[in-house]
């Protein structure tokens, strides 16, 4: 069954109001549980990080509950979701991993949501978190010191997760904007600049960068024009996945790949190490050794010993944490959401989708829905609606 929306349907009633705004407003709780968990002041207590744990299931179960009694799903729709809840669930049971069953759960329940509006409150919640995070380093509440690279966190538990929000604040307005001024991409790359040099965080950096270098109304027309383009775009993500594989099962007789492994720091060789030494399994595996001496696990990005299997790839995650399974769900839902977005005129999101799956070739953390967040339009009615009257006809 196809997830899409059949273009020739009548449109949707719009839902009730209230309901709307109870599902915004429940999502950007979570939205900014998310960015609190970064904060080095949670991470480091307990307590708090544990209580915001707790308080997020509650939300989740009643933002899906929510939509599956008032969106209206089809019979076929409703069968197709047990059937990936199922896997996902089955997955979180085996690992304990709940990113991907959370980031079901949401997508089931901005059907109906106006998406538009949605990114503004993931903007002004991020900018919220950004101004908060700051403001507690700056009074000595959340400093977690100096980091690898002499870099600084900036109140953050790590120094990628100063890369990520700017990054990300980057992302979040090329989707909510039709137009971004030149004075605000030259704000917005001086701020990233910033968190470059003093974070030194690098992948985050260069990636928005190039997003704001490469956003333009006139580009997103070209790509409009060009079927090629938007057909390499829609199987990119799927080439990527595989080709993370590839290159860790050659890492070890491929001499074109171990230069390759120059540019991501060692990570192919950690992606192959880990894929030698826990294999692929249908519902996932937890990558821990649970403090077993003899099995410490020398990092060759942190250049230290640990006893967990760092993975600094999203797709290598993917497969080793989640299983076979839920990586194919999740290249199918890439497939059919870049499809969607190209077909309703969304090129601009389809850009960030792209910008952020590079960076899960550096970074595990994409998998969150709050991170790779244009998968909210997976399933979501409202561009139907609007869409195709307001994109870059030019």
């Amino acid at each position: 069954m196809d997830i899409e929306t059949n273009e020739k349907a009548m449109p949707l009633k719009r839902t009730k109001t209230s309901t709307i705004s109870l599902t915004i407003f429940c999502f950007g709780i979570l939205y900014l549980i998310y960015l609190l968990k970064r904060i080095y002041l949670v991470t480091n207590n307990p307590l708090v990080f544990n209580i915001l744990d707790m308080a997020e299931w509650p939300l989740y179960i009643f933002v899906f509950l929510n939509a599956v009694i008032k969106a209206r799903y089809r019979i076929q729709e409703l069968m197709l979701i047990a059937g990936i809840g199922s896997i996902f669930i089955l997955g979180y049971i085996t690992t304990g991993y709940a990113e991907l069953l959370k980031a079901m759960m949401i997508i089931v329940a901005l059907k109906n949501v106006d998406y538009k509006e949605l990114f503004e409150i993931m903007y002004r919640i991020l900018v919220f978190s950004i101004v908060l995070t700051f403001l507690l380093y700056l009074l000595g509440l959340s400093d977690a010191g100096v980091q690898r690279r002499g870099a600084n966190a900036l109140g953050y538990a790590h120094a990628n997760s100063v890369g990520y929000v700017l990054m990300a604040l980057v992302l979040i307005t090329i989707s909510k904007k039709d137009k971004i001024s030149p004075l605000n991409k030259i704000l917005l790359a001086l701020l990233n600049l910033f968190g470059y040099i003093i974070a030194n965080s690098r992948t985050g950096f260069f990636l928005a960068c190039i997003a704001l270098i490469c956003s333009s109304n006139k580009m997103y027309a070209f790509i409009k024009r060009k079927r090629l383009i938007q057909n390499i775009l829609i199987v990119l993500p799927v080439i990527l996945m595989m080709a993370t594989l590839f290159t860790a099962v050659l890492y070890e007789s491929n001499s074109f790949v171990q230069n390759l492994d120059m540019l991501f720091n060692g990570r192919i060789k950690m992606n192959n190490y880990i894929l030698m030494n826990k294999g692929i399994t249908l519902l996932g595996q937890s990558v821990e050794y649970h403090g077993l001496i003899s099995k410490k696990i020398y990092n060759s990005v942190t250049q230290s010993w640990s006893n967990f299997m760092t993975i600094d790839n999203a797709y290598m995650s993917l497969i080793i944490e989640f299983g076979l399974l839920a990586t194919i769900v999740v290249g199918i839902a890439y497939f059919k959401l870049i499809r969607k977005l190209i077909k309703y005129n969304a090129i601009r999101i389809v850009f960030v989708i792209i910008i952020l799956f590079i960076y899960g070739l550096t970074e595990s953390s994409i998998i969150s829905i709050y991170v790779v967040f244009p998968f909210v339009l997976l399933l979501n009615d409202r561009m139907q609606i609007s869409e195709r009257r307001t994109f870059y006809d030019t």
